[in-house]
């Protein structure tokens, strides 16, 4: 069975359309698969369109937490309630293209244990500056095997997710962890298409301390990241 666990936040708009996307894309594949949205607190309408996308599908699970937690503790709880073997990872915002999850699953078969979308076609700014010399950074310092860490969409073999807890911002991180705990990790080039609803919620002015905080945390006390073990999550329901 294959997983597809999408955290959200806030994300009214786009919902039903990333849910109609990727029925569409999954129905492809013919093989048993799941949809499992995470509501991290959300304070809009979220819950109730997800509650209705759960009323009309029974492959989709709603996992709601007891407040907003963040985007890690979200992937955790959903990595914790999925059923699948192979987990898939994407953000409810549309920034990311269902088809791309297609590729992604081709190279986890060639006996990867991770597969990371790296995105192309982002225009040039700012934001995408930083991001660029973070990830350089990262991979200068701590021999990250990807280029393009803030970018969720992600496939994992389950039992490999089973070495690390999330907590904090560390799902950025999460293929870094998983190949200094042995793993072997892949990159896929995938679409990468503008927001249209709805507001990022890292700008700037916010992930660049975290981004140095994240870099300190694991150039020092990286054994405490792979040897964690407690959760930061509390489910409130699950639909």
């Amino acid at each position: 069975m294959l997983s597809v666990i999408l955290p959200v936040y806030n994300e009214t708009e786009a919902l039903e359309r990333i849910s109609s996307s990727l029925m569409g894309i999954l129905a492809v594949l013919e093989v048993p698969f799941e949809i499992i949205f995470v509501n991290d607190g959300s304070t809009d309408d979220s819950p109730g369109i997800l509650k209705q996308i759960k009323r009309d599908d029974h492959v989709v699970k709603v996992v709601n937490l007891e407040r907003s937690f963040g985007q890690a503790s979200a992937l955790q709880a959903g990595f914790d309630n999925a059923a699948g073997k192979t987990i898939v990872t994407i953000d409810a915002d549309l920034e990311n293209d269902p088809r791309d999850i297609i590729n992604l699953l081709e190279k986890l078969e060639e006996g990867y244990d991770c597969v990371c979308g790296a995105r192309v076609g982002r225009p040039l700014s700012l934001k995408t500056f930083f991001s660029a010399f973070g990830n350089f950074v990262f991979r200068l310092l701590l021999r990250s095997p990807v280029r393009d860490m803030a970018c969720t969409l992600r496939v994992y073999k389950k039992e490999t997710l089973q070495k690390i807890v999330l907590r904090g911002s560390m799902h950025r991180y999460l293929p870094l962890l998983l190949y200094l705990k042995g793993a072997k990790v892949s990159e896929v080039n995938v679409r990468y298409k503008a927001r249209r609803f709805g507001k990022s919620k890292y700008g700037i002015l916010k992930r660049l301390p975290e981004t140095l905080k994240d870099l300190l945390i694991l150039l020092f006390a990286g054994k405490s990241m792979l040897d964690n073990k407690r959760k930061d999550y509390k489910i409130a329901s699950i639909w």
